[in-house]
């Protein structure tokens, strides 16, 4: 099979959770929509591959896979709290990634002590 090369380097367009953020608790398991362009063309979820830190996320769904950008969804898995990278790459290419940062908001609940 071909794979189209980009030209220059892949860059984030966009991305965000549903509620337009680029953030949430701990225990991810929130949609985030990512959309990457100068990206080998992609024509299944298989070729694409999301680390947030060194934690693989889940590809839901590719949404479109076109020469002027590539968007899709993942799930965002649990974390520690504080920011990390969020890196996406081609199967085929991983040398031409992508990157932008994620922030886990610490959102346990405080245990009230005795005084």
């Amino acid at each position: 099979s071909v794979v189209a090369a980009p030209v220059g380097t892949a860059v984030i367009e966009e991305a965000y959770t549903d509620d337009r953020s680029l953030s949430c608790g701990l225990s991810g398991n929130v949609r985030l929509t990512i959309v990457v362009s100068n990206f080998p063309l992609v024509y299944s979820k298989a070729s694409l591959t999301v680390k947030f830190g060194d934690t693989s996320a889940k590809v839901l769904r590719l949404l479109e896979g076109s020469s002027s950008g590539t968007r899709f969804t993942v799930l965002v898995p649990p974390s520690s709290p504080g920011v990390v990278d969020v890196t996406v790459a081609h199967a085929s290419d991983a040398s031409n990634a992508a990157t932008f940062e994620f922030t886990y908001i610490d959102d346990r609940i405080p245990q009230a002590s005795a005084f």
